[in-house]
């Protein structure tokens, strides 16, 4: 869904969407009847009577601190990682988060990985320098495959 710019007409292009939710979080737009930046929010504004707005707004909040806490504002190293997804619109850099998040979960990781799984060893980024990464010297195990067995009284899960 596009995002209304700064005119409340104009819309923002796919590309840019991810943009437009990082000033929403960190400035507000007041011109679109958002005074507060969306990381001020009371928890009020998007639970109880308004809980239609909790799943934007955590939507929002991961795209926003991966790119402020993470990336550290960085915008190329942010689209290094998830350039492809943000040409396809922010719910494709959320996705993509999600999926970053699950496979590369430390502080720092995600910043050495591109969207297509390469591993980016830059002397000029310390935290993807080699000996930063200790997480790159032994790969994660393999996934252990989860037996599931139904029976009329119990439901089991076994490894």
């Amino acid at each position: 869904m596009p995002i209304p710019l700064e005119d409340g007409v104009t819309m923002s292009p796919k590309s840019e969407s991810w943009r437009v939710i990082v000033s929403h979080w960190t400035e507000g737009a007041p011109q679109l009847g958002l005074p507060t930046p969306l990381k001020d929010w009371p928890h009020k504004h998007y639970n109880g009577a308004n809980q239609r707005f909790n799943q934007k707004y955590l939507q929002c909040k991961m795209i926003a601190t991966e790119f402020l806490n993470e990336f550290e504002g960085n915008e190329a190293d942010f689209l290094r990682a998830y350039g492809r997804a943000a040409q396809q619109g922010h719910t494709a850099v959320h996705k993509a988060i999600q999926d970053a998040r699950k496979q590369y979960g430390g502080s720092g990781e995600r910043r050495c990985v591109t969207l297509d799984g390469t591993v980016i060893l830059d002397a000029d980024l310390p935290h993807c320098h080699p000996s930063s990464c200790e997480w790159l010297a032994s790969p994660p195990p393999p996934p252990v495959p989860l037996h599931v067995s139904i029976t009329t009284h119990t439901l089991a899960l076994a490894l």
